[in-house]
C-alpha cells in the first residue's frame, strides 16, 4: 500500500470535524449564522460568572427562572459552574453582549469534544502499529464522523439551551480526560503531561456536570494507584518519597477543581456533599423511590439501548425521537416524558465498536484498561438508574463506549476490506437517523424557547408534516372571519386567534387565518350562502405538543348534529393512548375537504377522547366555506 505522508494523513479528520462543526454550527445557530443571541435561560451563567467575580455562587433570579432554587433570599442554579467561568472572559471584552453566549460557549465545547476525541484516537492509533497511516487517516475521519453527527453530541448542538450547555462541556473534558487516561495506560506520550491532562479534564468535568467527573476520579485514583504500585522498570518514575509528591502534583489539578465544587456546593445549600438540595427544587425524588434507584435500570437500558419498533417512519426522517412509557412506574417521574431515541438505532457504530473493544480487553487481559472501563460504568450506572430519561442523558454514556472504541483500536489488526465497508455503512446510517430524529425533535417537540418559531416552522417544512391545501376554483370564506357562537364546558374556555401556533406549522404566508381551542369546545357559526364545501387543517399547537396526557378528536357538526367529519384520534408524538380501541392515532397535521348537506349552521368541535380534556388544545387552521362562484368574504389576521 502507499505510503501516506504525515501532512495528508490529517486532512480527512480535519475535514471530518470540519463538516461536523459547520452542521453543529446550523443547528446551533437556528439556520441563521448568528453566533451571538438570545437562548433559554442562557443569560444564568452570564449572572453566575459575575457572583464567581465576588465570590458568590447566586444568580439574578430573572435569569433562571423556575429552575432556580430560591434559598435564603437568594437564587441559585442547580447546574454545574464550568460554562459560566469562559462568559467572564468573553464578558471581559465584549460587554455589551453580556447574556448572549450559549450559542458560542455551546460550539466551542462541541470544537473541544471532536479534538478530544480525536486526540484520543490518535493515541490509540500509537499504541498499536499494525495500522497504517492511511487505515489510521480514514478510520479517525469516520469515527471522528460519527461523533460529530451520529451520536447525542448532535442533539445537544440542536439548541443553545441551558439544559444542552453543561452537558456539552461535560462531555468536552470527558473526551480529554479519556485521552489523558489512555495516553498513561500505553505509554505514548509523557507520562507527567498525561496525567495532568487527566487530572485537570477530571476536575473540569466535574465543574460542568457530576455525572460525568464521579467516574474520571476513579479513573485518576485508579491509576495514581497503579503509578505509586509499579516499579520504575514498568512506568513508576521514582521510588519512595519522591514517588508520593510526584502523586499528589499529578493529582493537584483535580484537587483543586474538587476544592472549588465543594465551596461551590457549601455557598448554594450549606454543606459540601449537597450537590442539589431537593428542599428548594419543584421535584421530589423521595416520592419517587429516591433520586437512583437500581429498579429503574431495565426500563432506562431500553429507553436508551434497546429497540422500539415506534421509534421508526416509513419516510423521512425513518425514525424518531419520542416518550416512552414508564410502564405505570411510581419510582419515575410520569407528569412529564421527553423523548429519546436508543442509541441502538441511531448510534449502533458507537454500540458494536465500544463493546468490542471491552470485550477484547477482557479476552487479552488488559486488566488495567479493564479497570477503567468498570469505573466508567459507574456514570452509565447512574444514569440509568435516574428518575426521569431525556435524550440529552443519552450523552452520558458516550464516554464508556468511546474509551471500549479507543481499546479496540489499539488492540485489535488491521481490518480486511469487507469490514470497512460495514463501518462506513454504519456510520452513514448513524448520521442518517441521528439527523432525521434531531430534526423530528425540533419539529415536534421543541418549545418556542427552546428553538425560535421560524426554524421549528422549517423543519415542520423539511419533514413535510403540514399537508398541502388544494387548490379550489371559487373562492373562500373564512370562518374566523364571521359571527360565531362559542361554548366550553368547563368555566374559563375561550377562542384565541393565536398567530404564533399557526405560523409554527411553516409554509410561511399560506398559514395566516387559524383558531385555538380546548376541548370541550363547540364553535357554531351561520353557513354563508352559497357554499358548498368546508375544509380545514387540524393540528396540535405547541403549547400542548409534548404532553403525554393528551388525546383528542376534532369534528364537524351539522345543525341537526350528525357528524360530516371526524378526525384521527391526536395524541402527542409518540403518545399511547389508554382510552378506547381506536383505529388510527396522529400527532402531525390533518387537512380534510367535505361536502355541505342542507344546514343552516355548522359547528366545528373538539372534544377528548374520554380521559378528561388535560393538555387537549387544537388548532383549526384555514377554516373556510368554499363557494364555487361567490366572492371572498374573509379578511387575513393582521400580522
Amino acid at each position: 500500500m502507499m505510503k501516506v505522508k504525515p501532512v495528508t494523513a490529517l486532512i480527512p479528520p480535519i475535514l471530518a470535524i470540519t463538516t461536523a462543526l459547520l452542521v453543529h454550527y446550523a443547528f446551533i445557530t437556528y439556520g441563521t449564522g448568528e453566533l451571538v443571541g438570545s437562548d433559554l435561560r442562557g443569560s444564568s451563567y452570564d449572572s453566575l460568572g459575575d457572583s464567581l467575580l465576588r465570590g458568590r455562587a447566586d444568580v439574578r433570579p430573572e435569569t433562571i427562572g423556575f429552575e432556580g432554587l430560591a434559598i435564603a433570599g437568594k437564587t441559585y442554579m442547580y447546574f454545574g459552574l464550568l460554562p459560566a467561568l469562559p462568559r467572564i472572559a468573553l464578558n471581559a471584552v465584549w460587554p455589551e453582549h453580556w447574556g448572549q453566549w450559549a450559542r458560542v460557549s455551546s460550539l466551542l465545547a462541541s470544537a473541544l469534544s471532536l479534538l478530544g476525541s480525536w486526540a484520543l484516537l490518535t493515541c490509540a492509533f500509537r499504541a498499536n502499529p499494525r495500522w497504517t497511516a492511511r487505515a489510521r487517516s480514514y478510520l479517525s475521519a469516520l469515527v471522528l464522523l460519527g461523533i460529530g453527527l451520529g451520536s447525542p453530541l448532535l442533539y445537544l448542538m440542536s439548541s443553545a439551551r441551558i439544559y444542552h450547555e453543561a452537558i456539552a462541556w461535560a462531555l468536552a473534558a470527558s473526551m480529554w480526560g479519556l485521552f489523558g487516561g489512555f495516553a498513561v495506560l500505553y505509554g505514548r506520550c509523557s507520562t507527567t503531561l498525561a496525567f495532568l491532562a487527566l487530572s485537570a479534564s477530571t476536575g473540569l468535568a466535574l465543574l460542568a456536570r457530576v455525572t460525568f467527573g464521579v467516574p474520571l476520579y476513579l479513573v485518576l485514583v485508579l491509576l495514581l494507584g497503579r503509578e505509586l504500585w509499579l516499579p520504575k522498570s514498568n512506568g513508576g518514575a521514582f521510588g519512595g518519597a519522591r514517588k508520593i509528591l510526584r502523586v499528589a502534583f499529578l493529582a493537584l489539578p483535580a484537587l483543586i477543581c474538587l476544592g472549588v465544587q465543594l465551596w461551590y456546593n457549601f455557598a448554594r445549600f450549606s454543606s459540601v456533599w449537597k450537590f442539589i438540595d431537593y428542599r428548594y427544587f419543584y421535584l421530589q425524588p423521595d416520592l419517587m423511590g429516591g433520586e437512583f434507584n437500581s429498579n429503574r435500570i431495565p426500563i432506562l437500558l431500553h429507553h436508551y439501548l434497546g429497540f422500539s419498533s415506534e421509534s421508526l417512519l416509513l419516510s423521512f426522517p425513518f425514525a424518531r425521537m419520542f416518550p416512552e412509557s414508564y410502564r405505570g412506574s411510581a419510582i419515575f417521574w410520569l407528569t412529564w416524558r421527553e423523548p429519546t431515541i436508543s442509541l441502538l438505532l441511531a448510534s449502533p457504530w458507537l454500540i458494536v465498536a465500544g463493546l468490542w473493544g471491552a470485550m477484547s480487553a477482557i479476552l487479552k487481559k488488559k486488566w488495567w484498561p479493564v479497570a477503567c472501563v468498570m469505573a466508567l460504568s459507574v456514570q452509565a450506572l447512574m444514569i440509568l438508574s435516574y428518575y426521569f430519561s431525556t435524550q440529552r442523558f443519552a450523552t452520558e454514556l458516550i464516554p464508556w463506549f468511546i474509551f471500549g472504541a479507543a481499546l479496540l483500536f489499539a488492540t485489535t489488526k488491521q481490518w480486511p476490506w469487507p469490514s470497512w465497508v460495514i463501518a462506513t455503512i454504519t456510520v452513514a446510517f448513524s448520521i442518517l437517523i441521528s439527523v432525521g430524529s434531531t430534526v423530528y425533535w425540533i419539529g415536534f417537540y421543541a418549545g418556542n424557547g427552546d428553538v425560535p418559531m421560524r426554524w421549528r416552522g422549517k423543519m415542520l417544512e423539511l419533514l413535510n408534516a403540514t399537508p398541502p391545501i388544494p387548490p379550489w376554483d371559487g373562492h373562500r370564506t373564512y370562518l374566523d372571519t364571521l359571527q360565531r357562537h362559542e361554548s366550553f364546558s368547563f368555566e374559563g374556555g375561550r377562542v384565541i386567534q393565536d398567530e404564533s401556533s399557526v405560523a409554527m406549522w411553516g409554509r410561511g404566508s399560506q398559514l395566516n387565518h387559524g383558531l385555538w381551542v380546548h376541548a370541550r369546545s363547540r364553535i357554531t357559526v351561520d353557513v354563508p350562502a352559497g357554499s358548498t364545501a368546508f375544509e380545514s387543517i387540524v393540528a396540535i399547537p405547541f403549547e400542548a405538543v409534548n404532553c403525554p396526557k393528551l388525546t383528542m378528536v376534532f369534528s364537524v357538526l351539522t345543525d341537526s348534529g350528525a357528524d360530516i367529519f371526524r378526525s384521527d384520534l391526536f395524541t402527542s408524538p409518540g403518545g399511547r393512548p389508554e382510552v378506547g380501541s381506536v383505529s388510527a392515532t396522529r400527532s402531525s397535521p390533518q387537512f380534510f375537504r367535505v361536502s355541505l348537506p342542507e344546514t343552516r349552521t355548522l359547528t366545528i368541535a373538539l372534544d377528548d377522547a374520554g380521559d378528561g380534556y388535560d393538555c387537549d388544545h387544537g388548532l383549526w387552521l384555514m377554516p373556510a366555506f368554499l363557494n364555487p362562484a361567490g366572492p371572498v368574504s374573509g379578511v387575513p389576521m393582521q400580522r
